[in-house]
C-alpha cells in the first residue's frame, strides 16, 4: 500500500497540533506511528526538528492531487520526494556537549545519547583504556568511555568532510549518523582491563571456544541494547531501523567484503564507509587516531602524529572497481607518522616490562579465581555469552577478589595483595628473537618455559610492529595527486625507502620471576637457559 495515503488522515485527525504555523511534534513522531500501525519501512524519512507546516503540507497536497487526478505515484517516488525535501531543510538538533580533554567540546546527537544512557555503555566508565599501566604511568587513567566518545567525534568529522567535499557520494544524514554510532559502539564488548581480558579468557582452563576477541562481544552488546523495547522505539523515532543496526554492526567489523547489502540497505558504492571506524585494509582509521592521541596525553608522552592535516587530505576514489579512501600524495609523511607513533607507544609504554609484570599478576589472579567467581549465579565463562551479566564485568573484579573472604580465592587474593604492596613479578631477562631454522618465537617461548619449569618463572612473548606485522603499512595505502582526482596510485619502492625502516616488526622473549624475593640464583638460572639457546640479552640489570 502506498505510504502517502496515511499522511493526510494523520494530519486531519489533528494528531499534530499547530502553533504559529509550525508543527509542534516532529515528523519522526508520525513516521513512527505509520510504521507501527502499517508495518511500512520509512527509514529514509528522518528529521531532527519540527517541519514548517505550510511547505510540508504543500508537498503532501501535491502528492494527493496527483493521486486524485489519476496520476499514480509509487511509494518509492513519494519517499524520495519527502526525503529530498527533508535533506534540503536546515533542521537543527538539540545536541549535548561533552567536554573532552583531547577534542574540547564534543557535540553528541540525541540518537547517540540514547545509547550512551544505557547500562551497557555506562559500564565503559569503569574499564581503563590502558589496562593496568597506571601502575607505571600514574596519569594513565583514561577509560573506554571517553575513548568511545572520541572515536564517535572523529568518525563524524571524517564522514562529514567526505560528504561536504564529494556530494556525488550521495551520503545521507542517516549514513553519517550510522558511521558515528559505529564509532561510539565499537568497544562495547571490552572486558575488565581492556585487551588484557582477552588474554585472560584465552588462558582459562576448560574453554573450548576459538580465540576470544572483544569485537564479537561488541556486536552482542549492541544487539542487547537494541533488543530493549524502549530503546528500540526511541531509535526508530529518529529513523534508525533494523537495516541501520545491521549496517552499524558491519561498520564496527570493518569487513566490507562480507557484508550483506540486503541486510544493511547499502550497496558497494558505499563500501568505503567500512574503512572509517575499523579499517581492515590498512589500519588507518579513526579508532587509531583517537587512541594514539588520547593514550599519549594520559601517558604524558609527546607524539608527532596530527590527524587534522590528514583528515582534510582524504578523498574517495575508485580502486580496482570499488570506492576506497585515498590520501593526498604530499601527506605520505603524515600517514607513516601514524604507524610509527603506534610502534613508538608500544615500545615506550604498552609493553613496558613493569607494566607487563603487573598485567601478568592480574591475569594469574583472575585465572586462579575464575572457577570460584560468580556473577549473579553464573561463572566467568558463562558471562561471555550472557550480555546482562557481562554488563556487570568491569575493572571492579579486581576488588571483588581482593575484598573477598572466601577460602577458595585465597591464592588469587594473595597475588593482588602483593600487587598492592608493589611486590611485583621481576623481569630478569629479555632477548630479541626471530624465526630461526624453522623455529618460531612462539615455539621457543614454550621451550624456555618448560626448561625453566616450576612455579617461579613465566616467559612472555612481546611483539611490536607498525600495524601490518612484518609488512610495510604504506604498501596498503592509495594516494592521489592534486592534478589528477581520477587515478589513484601507490608509492614506489624508492619513494617508500625514504620514509620507512627496513624492518617493520620485532619480537622479544621476557623471563619474569614470580618469587617474592628474587635471588642471584634466579638470574643465573634464566641466564643459563637463555645462553643455551644463544639468546642475546636486550636489557641489563642493576
Amino acid at each position: 500500500m502506498q505510504v502517502y495515503m496515511y499522511f493526510i488522515p494523520l494530519l486531519n485527525k489533528q494528531r499534530l497540533t499547530m502553533e504559529n504555523g509550525v508543527l509542534t511534534d516532529s515528523v519522526a513522531y508520525f513516521v513512527e506511528e505509520i510504521r507501527n500501525k502499517h508495518e511500512i519501512d520509512l527509514k529514509s524519512i528522518t528529521v531532527d526538528k519540527a517541519v514548517p507546516s505550510k511547505e510540508f503540507l504543500v508537498l503532501l497536497d501535491s502528492v494527493r492531487l496527483r493521486r486524485q487526478f489519476g496520476c499514480d505515484i509509487s511509494e518509492e517516488v513519494v519517499l524520495k520526494k519527502i526525503d529530498n525535501f527533508l535533506q534540503k531543510e536546515n533542521f537543527t538538533v538539540s545536541y549535548k556537549l561533552f567536554n573532552d580533554p583531547i577534542f574540547g567540546n564534543i557535540k553528541v546527537h540525541p540518537v547517540a545519547q540514547i545509547i550512551i544512557d544505557t547500562p551497557q555503555f555506562q559500564r565503559l566508565r569503569h574499564i581503563k583504556q590502558l589496562s593496568s599501566l597506571s601502575y607505571v604511568y600514574p596519569g594513565a587513567t583514561g577509560t573506554r568511555f571517553d575513548h568511545s566518545l572520541g572515536v564517535y567525534h572523529l568518525a563524524g568529522e571524517l564522514v562529514s568532510t567526505l560528504r561536504d567535499k564529494q556530494p556525488e557520494l550521495e551520503l545521507t544524514k542517516i549514513d553519517c549518523l550510522c558511521v558515528q554510532l559505529a564509532g561510539l559502539c565499537h568497544d562495547l564488548g571490552h572486558g575488565p582491563f581492556s585487551h588484557l581480558f582477552e588474554v585472560i579468557v584465552n588462558s582459562l582452563p576448560g574453554t573450548s571456544r576459538k580465540v576470544w576477541q572483544h569485537e564479537n562481544n561488541s556486536i552482542k552488546m549492541l544487539d542487547h541494547i537494541y533488543s530493549n523495547g524502549d530503546t528500540r522505539r526511541a531509535l526508530h523515532s529518529w529513523g534508525i531501523c533494523d537495516e541501520d543496526i545491521e549496517f552499524i554492526k558491519a561498520l564496527m567489523r570493518g569487513e566490507s567484503d562480507h557484508v550483506d547489502s540486503e541486510k544493511t540497505g547499502r550497496d558497494d558504492s558505499k563500501s568505503f564507509l567500512y574503512q572509517i571506524v575499523a579499517n581492515k585494509e590498512n589500519g588507518m582509521d579513526v579508532d587509531k587516531w583517537d587512541y594514539l592521541a588520547r593514550d599519549a596525553h594520559y601517558l604524558g608522552i609527546k607524539i608527532n602524529f596530527e590527524y587534522q592535516r590528514l583528515l582534510y587530505h582524504l578523498r574517495v576514489m575508485e580502486v580496482s572497481g570499488r570506492p576506497q579512501i585515498c590520501v593526498r600524495d604530499k601527506e605520505a609523511d603524515s600517514v607513516f607518522n601514524l604507524y610509527s607513533t603506534r610502534y613508538s607507544l608500544h615500545k615506550q609504554a604498552y609493553q613496558h616490562p613493569v607494566g607487563r609484570a603487573v598485567e601478568l599478576m592480574i591475569k594469574d589472579a583472575i585465572v586462579l579465581a575464575a572457577p570460584h567467581l560468580r556473577i549473579r549465579g553464573k561463572s566467568l565463562l558463562e558471562c561471555l555469552d550472557d550480555m546482562e551479566r557481562y554488563t556487570l564485568l568491569t575493572d571492579s573484579i579486581f576488588y571483588k577478589i581482593l575484598d573477598s573472604e572466601e577460602i577458595e580465592l585465597a591464592g588469587a587474593r594473595h597475588i593482588l595483595e602483593r600487587l598492592q604492596k608493589r611486590k611485583l613479578y621481576k623481569c630478569v631477562e629479555q632477548a630479541e628473537v626471530s624465526k630461526r631454522n624453522g623455529e618460531t618465537p612462539e615455539g621457543l617461548r614454550n621451550q624456555l618455559a618448560n626448561e625453566l619449569g616450576g612455579t617461579d618463572f613465566t616467559v612472555s612473548l612481546t611483539i611490536r610492529h607498525f600495524g601490518k606485522e612484518n609488512a610495510n603499512p604504506l604498501d596498503s595505502i592509495w594516494f592521489y595527486k592534486k592534478q589528477d582526482l581520477v587515478q589513484p596510485f601507490q608509492l614506489t619502492k624508492e619513494q617508500k625507502s625514504l620514509l620507512t625502516p627496513v624492518q617493520f616488526q620485532d619480537k622479544a622473549l621476557t623471563a619474569f620471576c614470580k618469587a617474592e624475593v628474587v635471588k642471584d640464583e634466579h638470574y643465573e638460572r634464566v641466564r643459563e637457559v637463555f645462553d643455551r639457546y644463544n639468546l642475546l640479552p636486550r636489557i641489563s640489570h642493576g
